[in-house]
């Protein structure tokens, strides 16, 4: 993406996935959840994991079909506290759901809102794994937060700019001021956000993007944040910059929806055919289900037949 921006003569073809580029604001959103457990209690992961079971329940057939994948998150509004009470299985022994835990939760999949209501960066999708951003540990002395290095790590070097700084002994007003100062300081230097390609769209270039709708590091709807400011400069966009949303699909790859494939031969046909896509393939392997992924703003529904067949499905 900073090749696009800042050096757009370089390539007539990038493909760009999964994209860091709003590395000012969702890299300190990272530590997020792990500074709200500090506050209500840290959770085991069992129990968070129960609560990410609970939304796809809710949510897994709003495209039309069940198999254990959100395709369309935006339509998810499952709220985890209406679930505290619900009992769950952890290796065996039955707990039960906690208020706490819901608010953990939450805090991932609404993200970082300021006592003013403010809200300051994207959320996760609900099946997204919590350990991405949520992570913990269990042993005889309790559970305690294992944070995701880049943003603990972001936070003590580049913000406090302290080796021994503890971003767990923040307060919620101190850590906003750091969300504040990681734009200011930063945005121009790493945001690689520039939404205005125009160089690169009159060098003939051609982008290639697609993001798992369940990345548990990097929020999705980050990228498509993006894209609609530059469709705001380039009303063409479409064009040359396509943006595709793979359901299921953790951060660049993996999770239980199929992965996308031949995605640098659709690039390369693109550019040196002119073979504009529509849709990228993907497959699950283990399954041998194939579907076809969507370019935004269109979603994947189940239409009937076989869930195996890319034809059961529609972009719409």
């Amino acid at each position: 993406m900073m090749l696009a921006q800042r050096y757009p003569y370089l390539y007539d073809g990038i493909m760009a996935n999964a994209p860091a580029i709003n590395w000012d604001y969702f890299v300190p959103i990272i530590f997020w959840p792990q500074l709200v457990m500090s506050q209500v209690g840290f959770i085991e992961q069992c129990e968070l994991d129960a609560y990410t079971a609970a939304a796809v329940e809710a949510c897994d057939d709003l495209d039309g079909l069940i198999d254990g994948i959100i395709a369309d998150e935006k339509a998810c509004t499952f709220d985890a506290q209406s679930v505290v009470g619900r009992s769950f299985s952890c290796d065996g022994i039955q707990k039960t759901l906690t208020k706490a835990g819901a608010t953990v939760a939450n805090a991932v999949w609404n993200s970082a809102i300021d006592a003013s209501g403010k809200h300051w960066w994207y959320g996760y999708s609900r099946d997204a794994p919590l350990s991405g951003v949520a992570n913990t540990t269990t042993a005889a002395n309790g559970t305690t937060g294992v944070a995701f290095n880049v943003g603990i790590d972001w936070l003590r070097y580049f913000i406090a700019k302290d080796a021994s700084f503890d971003p767990y002994n923040l307060t919620s007003a101190q850590y906003f001021e750091a969300l504040r100062q990681s734009h200011n300081q930063y945005q121009s230097i790493i945001g690689t956000s520039d939404p205005d390609l125009t160089p690169f769209k009159q060098n003939g270039g051609k982008l290639l993007t697609f993001h798992g709708l369940a990345d548990q590091l990097i929020p999705p709807n980050g990228t498509v944040d993006y894209y609609q400011r530059v469709m705001e400069i380039l009303p063409d966009t479409q064009e040359f910059y396509r943006i595709f949303e793979a359901p299921g699909v953790h951060h660049c790859n993996g999770g239980p929806g199929p992965q996308v494939v031949e995605q640098l031969e659709t690039l390369v046909a693109w550019v040196e055919k002119g073979f504009v896509p529509d849709t990228l393939n993907s497959a699950n392997v283990t399954s041998g289900e194939m579907r076809d992924i969507c370019a935004w703003p269109k979603k994947q529904v189940y239409v009937g037949g076989d869930p195996k067949e890319s034809g059961s499905f529609e972009c719409v």
